[in-house]
C-alpha cells in the first residue's frame, strides 16, 4: 500500500488508467472489432 499521499495518488491514476483501457478492450469485444483492431 502506498504510504505517502503522493504515492496514493499515483497508484489511483495508474489504476483509472488501466481501469480505461480494460473498458476499451471490453467495447472492441462486444462491438466485434476483429482481432487486429484490438
Amino acid at each position: 500500500m502506498p504510504s505517502t499521499p503522493e504515492e496514493k495518488k499515483k497508484v489511483l491514476t495508474r489504476v483509472r488508467r488501466i481501469r480505461g483501457q480494460i473498458d476499451a478492450l471490453e467495447r472492441s469485444l462486444e462491438g466485434d472489432a476483429e482481432c487486429r483492431a484490438i
